[in-house]
């Protein structure tokens, strides 16, 4: 793929479901809308050091109202730094930080245990943990390709796994993947980054068929400016940590569960997705599967 000569909108524009496209936060996913409350509910974030998961998603949930935030990623003072940006939107929510990798799978059952000590409960979790360490799967060295999947497969793997165990069979449950664009548009040199997260994004179907109590989905967060991006790719990364955070309320609220086992860009209008609920659930669309046509007789 020859980036040079792409438009700076090609990622917003290539494979848009919704006619209307958004770069930054609008009206419907304004984070203080009574349909996207958050009131009452202990959250669970991933990869909260940096990022989406420092500059978004806490800061969404912690303005719709959450009870309680458990940040979790390996950097201690990304963490601290997180933690002291939810406080200032909202002094009274409980908030713990903990450091960990989420691909071990005995410090993430401590953290599970001690949200049952502490809330009694879950009703939220974003894997948000990211890597970026690999490159093309027939020259990059396999421990940095392998890497990619540790954190993006197996930590989601172990999250969703204990998330649910605490979760019950019958509480409503929430659990939003965090994918990219790279799960379902080939770019050459992200191979290993791109197949972990298409992994990881088809994990959601498996999870909404076997847990009818939990709404999971996959969500591409737009091209955000994160430190991951490559500078190369930087004229193109335009989306604010808003936009994908606000979508994250939104797959996290009552109006969204048609998106069950489903994949969507934050850059989609919501809105649309809305009013194309019937078709999207009668065709079975946005979900990880190989369309084949009958033989012709």
């Amino acid at each position: 793929m020859d980036y040079e000569n792409l438009p700076d909108d090609y990622f917003l524009t290539a494979g848009a479901f919704t006619k209307k496209l958004y770069r930054d936060q609008y009206p419907a996913i304004d984070p203080t809308l009574p349909s996207l409350s958050q009131q009452g509910r202990v959250v669970v974030i991933t990869g909260a050091s940096s990022g989406l998961g420092a500059h978004g998603f806490p800061i969404s949930f912690a303005k719709a109202g959450a009870k309680a935030i458990w940040l979790v990623a390996r950097d201690k003072q990304g963490l601290k730094a997180t933690r002291q940006r939810v406080v200032a939107v909202d002094p009274s929510i409980k908030v713990r930080a903990i450091s960990l990798d989420v691909s071990d799978e005995v410090g993430v059952a401590r953290v599970f245990d001690q949200i049952k000590s502490e809330d009694g409960k879950v009703d939220v979790l974003i894997n948000n943990a990211g890597l970026s360490r690999g490159g093309p799967i027939t020259s990059t060295a396999i421990d940095g390709i392998w890497k990619d999947f540790e954190v993006m497969v197996k930590g989601t793997f172990i999250t969703s796994q204990y998330f649910t165990k605490l979760l019950g069979p019958t509480s409503r449950g929430y659990i939003i993947n965090v994918s990219s664009i790279v799960a379902v548009l080939a770019m050459p040199g992200s191979d290993s980054y791109a197949l972990s997260k298409m992994v990881q994004s088809a994990m959601q179907r498996y999870i909404a068929l076997l847990n009818p109590n939990i709404i999971a989905t996959s969500l591409h967060p737009g091209t955000v400016a994160t430190n991951i991006v490559p500078e190369f790719f930087s004229r193109f990364a335009k989306d604010t940590h808003d936009l994908a955070a606000g979508t994250a309320l939104w797959l996290a609220s009552e109006d969204a569960q048609f998106m069950n086992g489903r994949y969507m860009s934050a850059n989609w209008s919501v809105e649309e997705m809305v009013e194309r609920r019937e078709e999207i659930v009668e065709h079975d669309l946005l979900k990880f599967d190989l369309k084949i046509a009958p033989y012709a007789t």
